[in-house]
């Protein structure tokens, strides 16, 4: 039998049978107390007769034959899902009688919860896998894990110029987009490698059938491996503009600003202390002529390794 949790099941029936597995009728009153393996929240229902009529509760799940019947009516309720086994032990009566159990499958209620498991506010290397999977759990009102539903995962934001960005679908190839079923546990899970630009990566998860619970957000870190200086965003630009920066271990970092004559213009870093990273530094050029500048970083590691790097920017100015 299969019943939806948190739902009354249809009738069940205890029924006295003779040695020839033939309806009995019982010569004294035999009570039963009813149990029911592994559930919670359970409620059970006393019937009048197989056409039903108004339902009892059953007061510690003693159910009872009277003498002259063969039969005990009864429903049920309960909340958690799986197959439970339904035992009635005989309470009443100087007759001892041999009781089967019944299995009972109960499968889970509506989709109520999509949530975080793990996976979000990782960090890891450039360029490299995350090393915890993302994975979210799926669950009815009464926190029973739903099994076989689809989560659509999106990888929505990314540092810009980042390639070979991803969920890890057949290794080593990458997509921005993948599907992934919720197991036995109710949860489901992805691999994603976090592409060459170090940075923030937001990644979505969203139940295809139920987009109305909504979308689990993962921010990830990607972290440099190397120092670099990256192209300034915009470029060419008009009175301001950012120029991105790789620091793969604490340094004191400078960056300065030179005319095509070599001339410097401007100290944006000066020797200070930096953290490991992906940071942007402003350069506000509005008192400077419209012409090629080259801004140029050079750094040391806590570690000893040192770096020069330079790009070229150019200035529009009205």
């Amino acid at each position: 039998d299969t019943v939806k949790v948190g739902e009354v099941s249809e009738l069940y029936r205890i029924r006295l049978l003779d040695a020839t597995g033939a309806p009995m009728l019982a010569n004294e009153d035999i009570a039963f107390r009813l149990s029911l393996e592994g559930s919670a929240g359970l409620e059970l229902f006393g019937v009048e007769s197989e056409s039903e009529g108004q339902l009892n509760a059953l007061s510690a799940g003693r159910v009872q034959i009277p003498r002259g019947q063969a039969d005990a009516y009864f429903r049920l309720t309960q909340q958690r899902s799986g197959v439970k086994q339904l035992t009635a032990t005989q309470v009443q009566g100087v007759t001892q009688l041999q009781v089967q159990a019944k299995s009972i499958v109960f499968v889970a209620g509506d989709i109520t919860s999509l949530n975080l498991s793990r996976g979000d506010s990782q960090s890891g290397m450039a360029n490299r896998a995350a090393e915890e999977p993302l994975e979210v759990v799926v669950a009815d009102t009464y926190g029973n894990p739903i099994q076989g539903l689809n989560i659509i995962w999106e990888l929505v934001e990314q540092p810009l110029q980042a390639t070979g960005s991803g969920f890890l679908v057949n290794q080593p190839t990458t997509a921005t987009t993948t599907v992934s079923r919720t197991d036995s546990t109710g949860k489901a899970q992805v691999r994603f490698r976090y592409g060459d630009v170090a940075g923030p990566y937001t990644v979505l998860a969203t139940s295809q059938l139920n987009p109305e619970l909504g979308s689990v957000v993962f921010v990830l870190e990607a972290l440099p491996d190397e120092f670099a200086i990256e192209g300034n965003y915009p470029n060419p630009f008009m009175g301001q503009t950012t120029i991105p920066i790789q620091v793969p271990v604490t340094s004191q970092v400078t960056i300065e600003v030179f005319d095509i004559t070599g001339g410097r213009v401007r100290t944006l870093l000066n020797g200070e202390t930096v953290e490991q990273g992906r940071h942007l530094i402003g350069f506000d050029a509005r008192d400077l002529a419209s012409d090629v500048y080259v801004i140029r970083m050079v750094a040391r590691g806590a570690d000893g390794q040192s770096y020069r790097g330079s790009i070229s920017v150019t200035l529009i100015n009205r």
